[in-house]
Order: C-alpha cells, then sequence, then structure tokens
C-alpha cells in the first residue's frame, strides 16, 4: 500500500498518514487539547502497543489549516485473498464540521479505489446524534458504501449521565444494584485494580468461563499487553478485580471488569467471573460501579455500558438477556448508535475472496461433521 493519499475540498483536506507518524501525533494532540470525541484504539499510545503501526491515520485540517478531527484504520491481511488487504474503522464518531467529515470520507474511498490490494472498507458508525448520524450515513451512501446486515458491533446501548456526583448517581440506581453493590463488605473480598500481566492467564480463564454459560465465544485479546496499558496509561484503560482477601493464590480473582475511556464517554468493555466460588455475591455490580466511577473521575460525559440486546432473562432465544437486565438496573436510556457500513472498491476481487471464502467455509462444515468423536 502507498504510504500517503489526500482529498482537498474547498473548505477542508484530508490526508492519509502511517499510524504513530508525526502527522498522527500532531493531529491527536490537537485533539485531545479540543476533548474531541477520539477513540481509544485510534491514539498513537495503543497502536504503538499493541503493534499498529501498519495502519494508517486519516487526519483533517479545516480551512484556517488547523488539525480538526482524525481517526484511525486498522490494515489487516485477508485470509481469503493472500496479497490483499482489508480496512476497518472502529467506532467512527462524526467529528468537526461536514465539510471536514466529507474531505475524510473521500480521502478513503480515493485510496481504497486507487490500491486494488484493498478488498473492503468497514465503517463502524458509533453516534448518538441521530440528526448527525443520519446525515453520515446519507454521505456514505452517496460514497458507495451499504450497511451490512449483521454488524460485528453492538448498534443499541444503554448510556448513563455522569454529570450528577457519584451520591446522586448510586440513589438513581435501581434497588437491586444499590443492594448488590454494597453487598461485598460482607464477605472477605476487595476491589483492586489489576496493573500486573502475571494476572493475565487467569483473566482469560475467567472471560472463557463466562463465555461458557452464555455460549459465546472470547475474541482473541493479548491481555498481558491490555494490562500492561491500563498500567501506562491509569487515565485512559482501566482493569479492575474482585479478589477473594482470604488467599493470595492465582484463585483469589474471581471477577473482573475492563472499561476504555474514548474522552467524552467510557465503555464497559469486558468483565467476566468464575461461579466455583459461589456464596450468592453478585460480583458484576461493584465491579461495574467501579468503572462508573473512575468514568466520572477522568472527565467522561457519559457511560456506555457495552451494548444490550432485547431480550431477558430466561428467554430461549436470547442467551445474553440475563447481562442486558443487570445493565438495566443501572439504567433505563437506551440510544441507537448505528450499523457497519462497507465499501468494496474492486468488485470483482471482492467477490472472488468471497468465493473463495465460502468454498473454504463449506469444506469445514463437511469436515466436523465427518469427523469421529475422540479421534
Amino acid at each position: 500500500m502507498s504510504e500517503t493519499q489526500s482529498t482537498i475540498s474547498i473548505r477542508a483536506r484530508a490526508a492519509l498518514v502511517p499510524c504513530c507518524s508525526n502527522e498522527h501525533h500532531q493531529c491527536e494532540q490537537a485533539l485531545l487539547r479540543g476533548r474531541t470525541s477520539y477513540a481509544l484504539q485510534h491514539r498513537t499510545a495503543w497502536q504503538d502497543m499493541f503493534g499498529g503501526r501498519g495502519n494508517l491515520f486519516c487526519a483533517a485540517t479545516g480551512p484556517g489549516g488547523e488539525y480538526e478531527a482524525g481517526f484511525g484504520i486498522e490494515v489487516s491481511p485477508s485470509r481469503s485473498l493472500p496479497g490483499h488487504d482489508l480496512l476497518r474503522v472502529q467506532r467512527y464518531t462524526p467529528q468537526s464540521t461536514a465539510p471536514v467529515e466529507e474531505a475524510m470520507l473521500r480521502a478513503v474511498c480515493a485510496f481504497a479505489r486507487k490500491d486494488r490490494h484493498v478488498l473492503r472498507v468497514s465503517m463502524e458508525l458509533f453516534c448518538r446524534d441521530e440528526a448527525r448520524r443520519t446525515a453520515t450515513e446519507r454521505l456514505l451512501a452517496a460514497l458507495g458504501f451499504t450497511e451490512e446486515k449483521k454488524a460485528r458491533r453492538y448498534e443499541r446501548t444503554l448510556v448513563l449521565d455522569l454529570a450528577p456526583d457519584e451520591a446522586a448517581l448510586l440513589k438513581g440506581f435501581h434497588r437491586v444494584a444499590r443492594r448488590n453493590i454494597n453487598k461485598i463488605s460482607s464477605y472477605p473480598l476487595e476491589i483492586r485494580p489489576i496493573i500486573d500481566p502475571v494476572w493475565a492467564p487467569r483473566i482469560t480463564q475467567l472471560l472463557d468461563e463466562s463465555m461458557g454459560r452464555t455460549g459465546g465465544e472470547a475474541r482473541k485479546q493479548d491481555w498481558a499487553t491490555t494490562i500492561e496499558f491500563s498500567r501506562r496509561f491509569p487515565e485512559s484503560a482501566r482493569m479492575c478485580g474482585l479478589f477473594r482477601s482470604d488467599t493470595s493464590t492465582a484463585e483469589s480473582l474471581i471477577a473482573f471488569a475492563y472499561g476504555c475511556n474514548h474522552g467524552e464517554y467510557v465503555t464497559y468493555d469486558t468483565c467476566g467471573a468464575t461461579r466455583s466460588w459461589d456464596r450468592g455475591v453478585p460480583m458484576a455490580y461493584p465491579l461495574l460501579w467501579e468503572l462508573i466511577c473512575w468514568s466520572k473521575r477522568n472527565g467522561a460525559r457519559w457511560f456506555d455500558f457495552g451494548g444490550i440486546t432485547t431480550g431477558a432473562h430466561g428467554d430461549g432465544e436470547d442467551k445474553l438477556g440475563g447481562i442486558s437486565d443487570f445493565k438495566r438496573f443501572f439504567s433505563e436510556d437506551v440510544v441507537q448508535l448505528g450499523g457497519e457500513w462497507v465499501l468494496e472498491p474492486h468488485p470483482v476481487r471482492a467477490k472472488i475472496a468471497r468465493t473463495l471464502s465460502d468454498a473454504a467455509r463449506f469444506v469445514r462444515g463437511i469436515h466436523r461433521t465427518r469427523r469421529v468423536p475422540g479421534s
């Protein structure tokens, strides 16, 4: 892929530059000074620690030549068509003015159409403002994007306004949440930040156990690096754990929660718990409250509960219904965020890639069907 590509409008300019470059750093500093909504995964510190130097960053300037907006673009190799790339923008939030946004999205499209090795561009829209979100969706459609029917990221979530003080926030929760937050005081338990990567294997165990209860599949994540990131940048990421105070073994960690600070808001990203130590303790409640307090203390204006489903506990068709019930004890404010929009700049190559991917999936299905148990 070529290093840079730019597009110019009458009032705005946008350019694609390498992640962690000087341009990326300069744009980021301007955005952070202006407290612009800027997702954690787009930042230089995150890209540097998680090996994102092969990624791209779209930086935009306004009429005065000052940086006004920017977002990161993850570049990953296609498994179905070697030698080709997939571009993905996580948590894209419209920034600055409409001309600046148009310049940025046109820059991405121009880059993808010029580089014949780009198979797909995915924009994961994350915007609470319905009018602004609709305007962005219309722009994406005009540029050739289509909305994905099954987005990888949640499209609806619960939110909590962090303007009130902590006492008022706690008072506003359902009585079940308030009771369960205070319940751990009756047990040999304590909440502590997780800042030592030695806990990474235990976190994987807790997450796998939790996913096994809901039928989900844990996403692949380098938890050792995630813990180290939260240690180095405690205002940007928070990993907290519920520990037994009566033992110091690895099993003393019985639950954890992880939150990411995106500036304007914090997201309840991941959590996990074991049931091997089960005395009726509602482990998730105090950890979520810990993240909410951390969010407020670090300047976030609202809290994102990480998505919600329409089901409830006992709903056979929604295995996450019980988790959604748990989140509803903290907030009833449901907002729409937007879906995933996709551009295939080279349709013929994209069709070949899909055909190869479907064929590989078919072969794997046959292999699983014919596999002899225990072989």
